[in-house]
């Protein structure tokens, strides 16, 4: 089985992204958005300099389930109901 992800991060300016990269970020990921994709310039504060990464990956089950958990999420599995 094969999971498609694709993963977007947002952080305000003093934040640094690579701590939200995800795990083997240059052996897995394609980064495809980079700060100049960044929507979020708009706002006040911290987040008018912020910035702004989205990746792209194909992991099997063994790399996606230590992307959930580098993240800190939750997987579950659903079937397709017809």
């Amino acid at each position: 089985m094969q999971f498609s992800i694709i993963y977007s991060v947002d952080v305000p300016r003093d934040i640094p992204i690579s701590r939200f990269a995800p795990p083997h970020v240059r052996k897995l990921w394609d980064k495809t958005e980079g700060d100049e994709q960044y929507d979020f310039s708009y706002l006040e504060g911290e987040w008018a300099k912020g910035h702004h990464r989205k990746w792209c990956a194909i992991l099997d089950k063994e790399q996606f389930e230590e992307f959930v958990n580098h993240c800190n999420l939750t997987a579950e599995a659903n079937e397709l109901r017809r």
